[in-house]
């Protein structure tokens, strides 16, 4: 609460030499690579006890400016009083909303049929495969006018 605090993103292999942080009580400006990263503070800081530190890991920059006028704020939570039969019904309230669904008309939604998004077509005999099972023929009786050369080994 008492402090600003800026995370500036900087390349992590960039060389620490070409980062120049100055830390006005007004104002901050961050210059990277010659370019120039300026911001107006909404109250102001002391700048003597800023610091910025360089993140091993990432890269980035962390700038701690601290208030000149510090606000020490407690975070107080102050209980308040239920009796407990208020509690109660507090508890039952809250059971009985989570126990409500929602009813929904089952006419009113539909989900689409992706069973028959395309219309199959008959593939019998198309394409390479062939789905009906070729008859058996016999071979003896197919070839009545084959003559058959003694020369030629068989095929098996």
């Amino acid at each position: 609460n008492n402090q600003f605090i800026l995370d500036l993103a900087v390349y992590r292999h960039l060389d620490s030499s070409l980062i120049d942080v100055d830390v006005q009580p007004t104002y901050l400006r961050v210059m990277v690579k010659d370019k120039t990263f300026q911001l107006v503070l909404p109250a102001e800081v002391k700048p003597d006890s800023s610091s910025a530190k360089r993140s091993q890991t990432t890269g980035h920059l962390v700038i701690r400016m601290p208030k000149v006028q510090e606000l020490i704020m407690a975070n107080r939570k102050t209980p308040t009083l239920v009796k407990p039969s208020d509690c109660n019904k507090l508890q039952t309230n809250i059971k009985k909303e989570r126990v409500e669904k929602l009813e929904v008309d089952p006419s009113k939604y539909s989900f689409p049929d992706v069973a028959n998004i395309i219309q199959e077509k008959e593939r019998i005999g198309q394409g390479p495969i062939n789905l009906q099972q070729q008859k058996v023929i016999d071979t003896e009786n197919s070839y009545v006018d084959f003559e058959d050369n003694q020369d030629v080994p068989p095929l098996i």
